[in-house]
C-alpha cells in the first residue's frame, strides 16, 4: 500500500513500487490493480489503431499487441503514438465531473473518486454521460474530432 508506479508499452509493463518491481513482456493481456496509496499509471499506444477506454469503474488500452485493463489508480494517462487511428472513449460521467479539452489533451477528473484519466494524442474522443447527468466542460482549442452526448453545466 504505497505510491506505485505503472508503465504499459507496446510490448513490456513495469510495476515499482516500495519495495518491489515487476517486469512482463509478450503477454496479450495485463490486468493492473492500484491499492492505495497515490498509485500512477502510464499507458503508452502504438503505430497501429489503439483504442482507450475509461469508466468510473476501469480504464483500459487495447493495441494490436495486448489489452491492458487497469483500476484503481488515483492517476492514469493514455498516450496515442504517431500512425493508426486512435480513439479515446469516457463513459458514465456524472454531474460533478469534469471534462477538461486543450490541444491534445482530454481529460476527466471523477468527482466521487477523486481519480484523473488523461488522454494525449487521440485523434478522436468520444464522452458520454450517465442518464440525466450533466457533468462539466471546460474547453479550449483542440486537436482531436470530439463526439459527446452530454448536456453540459
Amino acid at each position: 500500500l504505497g505510491d506505485d508506479l505503472y508503465i504499459s508499452r507496446d510490448r513490456f509493463t513495469l510495476i515499482k513500487g516500495d519495495g518491489h518491481m515487476g517486469y512482463t513482456k509478450g503477454f496479450e493481456r495485463i490486468d493492473s490493480f492500484g491499492r492505495g496509496g497515490n498509485d500512477v499509471a502510464e499507458l503508452h499506444g502504438t503505430t497501429g489503431d489503439d483504442k482507450f477506454i475509461s469508466t468510473d469503474k476501469y480504464a483500459a488500452l487495447i493495441t494490436e499487441f495486448r489489452i491492458t485493463y487497469t483500476k484503481g489508480f488515483e492517476s492514469l494517462s493514455a498516450h496515442a503514438v504517431a500512425g493508426g487511428t486512435d480513439t479515446a472513449h469516457y463513459f458514465g460521467l456524472l454531474s460533478g465531473d469534469e471534462f477538461t479539452g486543450a490541444g491534445n489533451l482530454a481529460a476527466v477528473a471523477r468527482a466521487i473518486t477523486s481519480r484523473t484519466a488523461s488522454a494525449y494524442g487521440f485523434e478522436k474522443v468520444d464522452i458520454y454521460a450517465s442518464e440525466d447527468e450533466s457533468p462539466e466542460l471546460t474547453l479550449a482549442a483542440i486537436d482531436y474530432i470530439l463526439n459527446e452526448d452530454i448536456v453540459w453545466v
